[in-house]
C-alpha cells in the first residue's frame, strides 16, 4: 500500500507546486498584487492572498511529510513490516499537524493536554488545498474577466466620446454639456475599474454606451443641418404648406358632414396653430445664430409634431366621410329595393310606395338621421320581400 500511496502523493506534489508557481505568475494576479484595489475587490484580494498563503504553507508540509516517508524508505519494497507499517502511517493516516492551539490551565483537568493539535492526513489536505486554491482562481478569475472586458469597452467608449467632441466643436453652437457630464462619468468608472473591478456593473457601461449614442446622433444630426440647413428650412415651409392644405381639406369634409349627418360621432378636425409657423422662424433664427444643436432639435420635434398633425388631419377627414358614405349606400340600397319591388309588381302597393317614400325623404333630407334612414332602409327591404299576391293592399 504505501508504495502506491508515496507514487500517487509525489506525482500529486509534483502538480500542485507547478499549478502553484503558474498562479504566481499569472498577469491578473500580478496586477492583483500591484494596484491600489479598495472597496469589494480589496477585500475579496486579501481573503484570497491568505487562502494563497495559507495553500503554500500546507505545500510546505506535504514535501516534508513526503521527505519523512522518503528518509525511512519511501517507495522502496523490501522493508521490514515495522518500517512499512511507519511509513503507511505517515502516508494515510492523521499525520500532517494543521495547527496547536494552547489549554488555558483553568480549563484542563490534572491528566490533561497543555495543547490541542489538529490533524489530518496527506489526502484530506489535498482536498482543502484544492478547496483553497479554487477560492484564489475563481477570484482572480473574476477580476481578469472584469479587467479583460470591461477596460477595452471603456476605451472604446472614450474613442467615440472624443470623435464626437471633436466634430461638435468643428461643427459649432453644440452644447457641450453632455459631452463634459458623459466624460466625467467614464472617469469615474475608469477609476473604479482600476481599484475596484468586481464593484462595476456592465450594465452602467450599457448605459454610458446609449447616452454616446444619443450624444453621438444628436450632434450627426446638427452637423447634417448646418450643411443643409437652407435645403431642410425650404423643405420644413413645403410640410407646413401641406398640413396647412390637410387641415382646411379636414376642416371642410367636416362641414359637409355636420350640413348633410344629423348629430355625426366625429371629433372635430385639428386645427393649424400659429405657433406652427412660429416654431419654424425661431429655428430659422437659431440656424443663422450657429445655434446647429439647438436647432437640430427643435426641428427635429417641429417635424414630429406636423407628422402627427397631418396624420390626425388625414384620420379626421377620412372619420367625416364614412357618415356620408353610409348616407350614399343607404340611397343605393333603397333604389335597389324600389327597382325590385317595380320587377315583383309591388311598386304601387300603397304600403310599399308609403315606406319607400319615408324612407327616401329621410335620405334625402339634411342633415339626415341615420339611424331612422337606416331603420326604414331595412323596413322597406323586409317588406319588398315579403310575400305578396297582385290586388293585395291597397293602391297609392
Amino acid at each position: 500500500m504505501g508504495d502506491d500511496a508515496f507514487d500517487r502523493l509525489q506525482s500529486a506534489t509534483d502538480r500542485v507546486r507547478t499549478n502553484l508557481v503558474d498562479l504566481e505568475h499569472d498577469p491578473h494576479r500580478v496586477l492583483l498584487d500591484a494596484a491600489p484595489l479598495a472597496g469589494q475587490t480589496a477585500a475579496r484580494w486579501a481573503e484570497a492572498t491568505r487562502s494563497l498563503e495559507e495553500v503554500w504553507g500546507w505545500f510546505v508540509r506535504l514535501t516534508d511529510l513526503l521527505e519523512r516517508a522518503d528518509a525511512l524508505g519511501g517507495a522502496h519494497r523490501h522493508l521490514p513490516a515495522g518500517r512499512r507499517a511507519q511509513i503507511d502511517q505517515i502516508l494515510t493516516g492523521a499525520s500532517i499537524e494543521l495547527s496547536r492551539t494552547e489549554v488555558p490551565l483553568a480549563q484542563r483537568g490534572l491528566l490533561g493536554e497543555q495543547h490541542t493539535t489538529r490533524r489530518c492526513s496527506p489526502d484530506e489536505l489535498l482536498a482543502m488545498m484544492t478547496d483553497g486554491f479554487q477560492r484564489v482562481s475563481d477570484t482572480i478569475a473574476a477580476v481578469g474577466a472584469a479587467w479583460d472586458t470591461l477596460v477595452p469597452r471603456v476605451r472604446a467608449t472614450r474613442d467615440r466620446l472624443t470623435a464626437v467632441a471633436a466634430t461638435a466643436a468643428a461643427v459649432g453652437g453644440t452644447d457641450a454639456r453632455d459631452i463634459g457630464q458623459l466624460s466625467a462619468r467614464l472617469d469615474t468608472v475608469s477609476d473604479r475599474l482600476a481599484t475596484d473591478p468586481l464593484a462595476v456593473d456592465e450594465r452602467e457601461l450599457d448605459e454610458l454606451d446609449g447616452d454616446v449614442s444619443r450624444v453621438t446622433n444628436a450632434v450627426a444630426a446638427a452637423k447634417r443641418l448646418r450643411d443643409e440647413f437652407d435645403q431642410r428650412l425650404a423643405a420644413a415651409r413645403m410640410l407646413l404648406e401641406q398640413l396647412r392644405a390637410a387641415t382646411v381639406a379636414a376642416a371642410e369634409a367636416h362641414r359637409q358632414l355636420l350640413m348633410k349627418v344629423a348629430n355625426p360621432d366625429v371629433r372635430p378636425p385639428p386645427t393649424l396653430e400659429a405657433t406652427m409657423t412660429e416654431e419654424l422662424d425661431r429655428i430659422g433664427s437659431l440656424g443663422r445664430a450657429q445655434r446647429w444643436g439647438d436647432a437640430a432639435l427643435a426641428l427635429a420635434a417641429w417635424e414630429d409634431r406636423v407628422a402627427e398633425l397631418l396624420r390626425r388631419a388625414a384620420d379626421s377627414t377620412v372619420a367625416s366621410r364614412g357618415p356620408i358614405g353610409v348616407r350614399n349606400e343607404l340611397r343605393a340600397l333603397l333604389d335597389g329595393y324600389a327597382a325590385m319591388a317595380a320587377r315583383t309588381g309591388r311598386l304601387e302597393d300603397a304600403t310599399v310606395s308609403a315606406r319607400y317614400q319615408r324612407a327616401h325623404d329621410v335620405l334625402y333630407t339634411a342633415p339626415t338621421d341615420l339611424r331612422e334612414a337606416a331603420e326604414l332602409v331595412r323596413s322597406y327591404q323586409e317588406l319588398c320581400a315579403a310575400e305578396w299576391e297582385p290586388g293585395q293592399g291597397g293602391r297609392a
